[in-house]
Parts: structure tokens; C-alpha cells; sequence
């Protein structure tokens, strides 16, 4: 981000506005989940004093075209299709039941212990979970097979269901309204959406013809459980993928922590066969087994991987994106966008003999966010969300086509 003390007065009201505008629609989003709580809970004045209070701050603001783009965005999101209320529905349920069996294999393994277990197991999670927040994370914590268990408890259902719940907003169903919002916007906000809508739909259609998965910095396998259940739901697919690869530098300490039992839960219901490799991502790509996984991949999952590793990733990610096959695609998930920037940044970057770093592989890929923000193109280019992290979406297409 560039500090203030540089930008022009226009830039800086600029700025101020669009915070302003931010702080607005976390408050929409955050009465928004309020109402969703309520209804789920079957509690009529809870639901009715948050749906008065959203229609009085959406009425607030002075501009009445904004007040009718909030009003559009605000209905899509409490009134979903019901076809994709339907399907969400039933691709939580599997992942609730994936869980639920892999902590039962998990505690089964010593009964006499498991309250004690669970305490601990929360305690050192917690620790673990700060050092990935700031990057300051090292392998020797993840020796500690309590602290993976306990992460595997407090992130697996959230991580899984977010790819859900990501991979849901580019449903035609989700789709659908877009053209009605986008008339609100101006001509080069309206294109970008546009272009960011056709990559949607380009990779909604190859979610069809998945059959290798590639979850990068896997952990406890969250992201691909949340894959395959989308799948399954949405896509309706009844056959098991081919394949799915498991890549993590502490991928042994997982395995013995979780991967073991949650295996035989998606094999071979789900996939036909599950793999798991070492690999560091702030390493370059040094196995050739490693490489030709990359190779024969559809999608590449990473959840938080950018952030925990700190601007040390960009020259195994060009790497990555070199060795994928084009049509490959990649589904990043971060607490905040700013590394997504980052790499956005780097993908358009022309300044390769300055540098002395090779960016072309990068020119390759098309992105799309499928976050808060999908329809809102001046919010993507901040470093917030309007509710929950930012996602990213990209695919790497032919030379031709860059």
C-alpha cells in the first residue's frame, strides 16, 4: 500500500471513502449473519429487530444509487437460490460427517484420555495458531501431534466449508442477478466484473472434469474434504476422483497427527487413492516426484499459505505455475488480501532484467475474487474484506491467450 504522505488530497479523500464505504458493508454483512442465526434458530424478533436495523443503515447512506446497490447485494445474499441453499446444505453435511468420523478415529485411539486430550489439545492449537498469524511458525512446533489435533478441531470444519461456500458464489444460480448490480457501476468497473465473471464461468465448467487435486501446505486436509463435498453436492458427482495430493513440509507429522485416519474416510468413497509428499513452499520445486504431481494436477488448493510464509513464496509459486498444465486452476484463501495483491502485482510485472527474477510464468493467469468483494470491484482493491477472508481465483491459460 502506498503511505499517505504521497498521495494527492483527490487520492486521499479517495482512500477515506472507500473505508468509509468498507465500515459500511462489514456492518451490512455482520446484520446479515445476525438474520441467517436467527432464522436458523427459528427466532422471529431477533431476526425482525437485525432486518430494521439493516434497512435503517441501508437507508442511511445519501446516495441513492448506492442504497440500491446495497439494497440488490444485501437480497442476494439473505435470499439465495434455492437450489443453492440446498446444495450448500448438503455439501456442510458431508464435511460435518467427514469430521466427525475423523475425530472419532482420532480419540478412538486412546479413551482414556480423550477430555484431557481435548483441553490440551485446544491450549497448544491456540499457541500454534498465533505463530501462523504472524508468520513466526517453525517445524519443531509441529512435532507436537496434541497442537495438530487441535488444530485439526478448531480450523477443519471452517476451512472446508469456506471453499464451499467460495466455489457457491460462482454458481449460475449465484450469477445470475450479476448484470442487474453491475448497471450501478460505472464503464470500467462494469468490464472488470465482466472479465471477472467470465473466468468464473470458464472454471465453474472445469470443476466437471476435476480428477487430480493438489492441496498445497495441506495440514489436516480441510480444503480438499471441502472440495469433494462441494463436488459432490453441487456438481453432482457420484464417481471418486482419481487422485488427490497432499504436499506439506511437516506432511509426516500431519499423517501421524490426522492424514492416517482421515484416509480410509475418503477412500474410496470420495478419491481413488490419496498421496502425500514433502514439499516447502519457500524451497524451489526439488523433487521430480513432486513435479510431476504438479504436472498431471487440475487445481491446486492453499489456505492461509501466503500469509504464514511471508513474501518467501513468489519463486516456488511462479515455479508452480510454469510446471501446471494451462487450464490448471488455483484457489488461494487469506485472512486479508494483501499478499493476493502481491501476487497480482507481480503477475503484471514488465520489469523482469531489473529484477533479475523471471515473472512470465505468471503472465498466464487470470484472476477473479469469489470473496465478499465479487461484485463490488472497488472493495477488491483494498486490503479488507466486507465479511470473512479474501479469496482469490485464478487459471492459467494459453500464451496465445496472455
Amino acid at each position: 500500500m502506498i503511505s499517505n504522505s504521497k498521495l494527492t488530497e483527490e487520492e486521499r479523500e479517495t482512500k477515506r471513502r472507500l473505508k468509509a464505504e468498507l465500515k459500511h458493508e462489514r456492518r451490512v454483512k455482520s446484520l446479515e449473519t445476525k438474520i441467517k442465526h436467527a432464522i436458523s434458530r427459528k427466532d422471529p424478533v431477533i431476526e425482525k429487530s437485525a432486518r430494521e436495523e439493516l434497512r435503517t443503515l441501508l437507508e442511511s447512506k445519501n446516495d441513492t444509487n448506492d442504497v440500491q446497490l446495497s439494497h440488490q447485494l444485501s437480497q442476494c445474499s439473505l435470499n439465495p437460490p434455492i437450489n443453492d441453499t440446498k446444495h450448500k446444505a448438503a455439501a456442510i453435511d458431508d464435511v460435518i460427517l467427514i469430521l466427525r468420523k475423523l475425530l472419532s478415529s482420532i480419540d478412538d485411539e486412546d479413551r482414556q484420555t480423550v477430555k484431557k486430550d481435548k483441553i490440551e489439545q485446544t491450549m497448544k492449537a491456540r499457541t500454534l495458531l498465533s505463530n501462523m498469524t504472524k508468520g513466526t511458525q517453525s517445524k519443531s512446533m509441529l512435532k507436537d501431534i496434541t497442537a495438530l489435533r487441535g488444530y485439526t478441531r478448531q480450523k477443519f470444519h471452517g476451512r472446508a466449508t469456506l471453499i464451499i461456500e467460495s466455489f457457491a458464489n460462482i454458481t449460475p444460480e449465484s450469477l445470475e442477478l450479476a448484470p442487474t448490480i453491475y448497471s450501478r457501476l460505472d464503464t470500467q468497473q462494469q468490464q472488470e466484473c465482466i472479465d471477472q465473471i467470465e473466468i468464473m464461468n470458464m472454471c465453474y465448467e472445469k470443476l466437471d472434469n476435476i480428477q487430480r487435486v493438489c492441496s498445497l501446505g495441506c495440514g489436516p486436509g480441510n480444503d480438499a474434504a471441502g472440495l469433494v463435498a462441494f463436488l459432490r453436492s453441487y456438481r453432482n458427482r457420484k464417481d471418486a476422483l482419481e487422485e488427490i495430493v497432499m504436499l506439506d513440509y511437516a506432511i509426516e507429522d500431519w499423517q501421524e497427527a490426522v492424514l492416517d485416519d482421515l484416509t480410509p474416510i475418503l477412500v474410496p468413497d470420495y478419491v481413488c487413492k490419496i498421496t502425500c509428499k514433502s514439499c516447502d513452499v519457500t524451497q524451489s520445486i526439488k523433487s521430480d516426484t513432486v513435479e510431476q504431481y504438479i504436472r498431471d494436477s487440475d487445481i491446486f488448493l492453499t489456505s492461509y499459505l501466503l500469509t504464514e510464509t511471508r513474501n518467501k513464496w513468489a519463486d516456488f509459486i511462479i515455479e508452480l505455475i510454469d510446471k501446471s498444465k494451462v487450464g490448471a486452476m488455483f484457489y488461494f484463501a487469506e485472512p486479508v488480501p494483501w499478499q493476493l495483491h502481491q501476487l497480482i502485482r507481480i503477475s503484471t510485472n514488465q520489469s523482469e532484467k531489473s529484477t533479475g527474477i523471471d515473472y512470465s510464468p505468471l503472465h498466464q493467469l487470470r484472476f477473479a475474487w469469489i470473496d465478499s468483494s465479487i461484485h463490488q470491484p472497488l472493495f477488491q482493491k483494498l486490503d479488507g474484506r466486507p465479511a470473512g477472508p479474501a479469496i482469490l481465483l485464478a487459471i492459467k491459460v494459453d500464451k496465445t491467450c496472455t
